[in-house]
């Protein structure tokens, strides 16, 4: 499958692959606030985003990651980022981030759900894994919305040197969600 050529529709956004074209809306949007309870920091100057783009671009021709850029249908405006990832593994992992201007449309969980769903259509997985810090509550909405299960517990430094608080869940990829 060439995960170049995948688009994920839900009832108001389209997702698609991962393209240069998105750099500045990613470079601008993907900041500290934006990325306070995640692993990766914010980029240092557009160059890091292009890169992140282009190795994304690569690893969806080799099939190991699904990097999606999140759209709204109506506006075709940007909304952030979603991600599949490490598909050559039993269970791959689940992330995404939203700009913080589309914050409370409940766009996290309509993008994730489309994914699972993909997934699902796929029959390659049985499960997905979905971690995310304690003090998110926001993004813990996701996977619970999605039934998910929390399956671990630990503590990791990110990329910015804060320690996050992580919850593991477990997302059944067996069957698709309404």
């Amino acid at each position: 499958m060439n995960l170049l050529l995948e688009r994920i529709e839900t009832k108001r956004l389209l997702l698609v692959p991962a393209d240069t074209k998105y750099a500045n809306e990613i470079y601008s949007n993907f900041d500290m606030e934006t990325t306070k309870y995640m692993y990766p920091k914010p980029a240092d100057n557009i160059n890091e985003t292009l890169d992140f783009l282009n190795n994304s671009i690569c690893e969806m021709r080799k099939g190991t990651n699904f990097q999606l850029i999140i759209i709204e249908k109506e506006t075709e405006k940007f909304v952030g980022c979603a991600g599949f990832h490490d598909l050559d593994n039993e269970v791959p992992e689940l992330g995404i981030w939203i700009k913080r201007e589309k914050f409370g449309k409940k766009y996290g969980q309509e993008a994730i759900k489309g994914i699972v769903n993909w997934a699902v259509k796929q029959n390659k997985w049985k499960k997905a894994k979905y971690p995310v810090d304690k003090r998110n509550i926001a993004s813990r909405k996701i996977p619970e919305s999605l039934n998910g299960i929390i399956v671990k517990e630990y503590k990791e430094k990110n990329m910015n040197g804060i320690e996050l608080d992580e919850v593991e869940y477990e997302v059944s990829l067996e069957k698709e969600f309404a």
